[in-house]
């Protein structure tokens, strides 16, 4: 799961719980931060184990609770120092649905999380989160906050502070892409692909043109063609711009054996090692926290090929660290 597959399945339903439960009057939480929260804790939506039990939010099984249970380890910092890995029970759901519902349960049904609720700023309502017991790590606020000011989160919001009905997350299905291909609207390949790749990425484009080959009956054309030195020189005039959109732009439309001979060349045209580290482990975890690299498989493929896999480990680290 990408980040905006991420995005289009609990977007809608965090603003759906949350407007039924202002209207019903039974206090809401903000949707910026019960995604922003499902975001940091699965690594929006990486973690395979956490997603396949549709548990979004790292919420604890205690005796309290009925339900299925997975097991996980998990680090908690208990004096604001020190970070202890332990292994826990965590709840588990039949559905997104299921988790989305049991996250508004717990903060709007524990006076614990009082000042959470109702709260109509993202800080305000995460704070009290987080002081009422929710995550040990000193630096939790500031994760969650930084996934959601860095991801316009509050713009889901309006359902609750406004009068807007509940919005899917930017972004168009494969089956409304396909239609608009097949209606002129993103005209020919290359700029086709090009385009639909800027807006919604890669997955989305071949998603889409698969579906439009299959109803007419044709097969995409062969990729255009150029040589690795023309790439090359392309890549150091900053036709493709950086990674990991180079790398990306460029496979999608060349392949990765091209990508890679291009890349290969410009080394060593400029006498540049291919894994410059240009970052440091704590500037690149930030990014991952805001959501800048995606997440893993692709996360740590493209920030290994920009950086090395020294430092995507380094940063991971870090990563693992602050979210406890």
């Amino acid at each position: 799961m990408n980040k905006q597959e991420f995005l289009q399945l609990i977007v809608p339903l965090a603003q759906a719980e949350a407007k039924r439960r202002k209207d019903a009057g039974t206090g809401f939480v903000l949707p910026s931060v019960c995604i922003g929260q499902a975001a940091l804790e699965t690594g929006w939506g990486g973690s395979s184990l956490m997603t396949k039990a549709n548990a979004f939010f790292g919420i604890k099984a205690t005796t309290s609770w009925g339900g299925k249970v997975f097991s996980s380890k998990t680090q908690e910092c208990y004096d604001n120092v020190n970070y202890t890995t332990i292994t826990a029970a965590f709840r588990a759901y039949d559905t997104p649905a299921d988790s989305v519902k049991d996250y508004y349960d717990l903060i709007t049904g524990s006076a614990r999380y009082a000042a959470a609720v109702n709260a109509t700023d993202a800080r305000t309502a995460i704070t009290a989160i987080k002081e009422g017991g929710y995550a040990t790590s000193p630096t939790y606020i500031a994760n969650v906050m930084a996934v959601i000011d860095s991801n316009n989160l509050t713009q889901y919001d309006n359902v609750v502070t406004g009068n807007a009905e509940p919005q899917p997350a930017a972004g168009k299905s494969a089956e409304e892409l396909a239609d608009e291909i097949i209606n002129g609207v993103w005209g020919n390949n290359p700029e086709r692909r090009e385009n639909i790749t800027a807006k919604y990425g890669a997955a989305a484009y071949e998603a889409a043109q698969a579906i439009v080959n299959q109803r007419t009956g044709a097969t995409e054309p062969a990729k255009p063609s150029k040589s690795t030195e023309e790439l090359a020189q392309e890549i150091i005039n900053g036709v493709w711009g950086s990674n990991p959109e180079r790398r990306e732009n460029i496979t999608a439309q060349y392949g990765e054996a091209a990508y890679e001979a291009a890349q290969a060349r410009v080394n060593e045209i400029m006498g540049a090692d291919s894994t410059i580290k240009s970052k440091t482990a704590e500037e690149l975890a930030d990014e991952i926290i805001r959501g800048e690299w995606g997440s893993n498989p692709e996360r740590r493929e493209n920030i290994t090929a920009k950086y090395g896999a020294d430092a995507y480990r380094a940063a991971q680290a870090i990563v693992n660290e602050r979210m406890g």
